[in-house]
């Protein structure tokens, strides 16, 4: 039987509610990224509300957490992706960049999101799609 599976952004309101269950998946994507960005980081930006927080859901099951930021350039940026890869977190995200007048979308991370971002392009060590 496939499982439905459905992306959601947190209401910056409640991340607080559920931080605890993600910060694992977030940490551990930020120490495989570029590094430049602590969960400290993302913690302070999450309460301010300039960074958001998507979760990949399995059922009422938590299998991926995603952090996006906007710039004023018109770009979201995925600062950090943990857990089970999923397309549709990323086509959410790519959704409402749109929605919100985003132009492009960039992924900063590990060199491996090239293999599974094929609509991506690599301008220097991030990659970036235009929406």
């Amino acid at each position: 039987m496939n499982r439905v599976t459905s992306a959601i952004c947190v209401d910056p309101q409640h991340v607080g509610k559920i931080w605890f269950r993600v910060r694992g998946l977030v940490a551990a994507a930020l120490k495989r990224g570029s590094g430049e960005t602590t969960i400290e980081e993302v913690e302070k930006e999450l309460a301010t509300g300039l960074m958001l927080l998507w979760l990949g859901m399995d059922g009422p099951t938590i299998i991926s957490a995603g952090v996006t930021q906007l710039t004023t350039d018109g770009v979201c940026t995925l600062v950090a992706y943990g857990g089970r890869r999923e397309d549709h977190l990323m086509e959410t995200i790519e959704s409402y960049a749109r929605d919100e007048g985003c132009k492009k979308v960039r992924v900063i991370g590990r060199e491996g999101w090239k293999r599974v971002l094929k609509q991506y392009r690599q301008p220097y060590i991030v990659l970036e799609k235009s929406i």
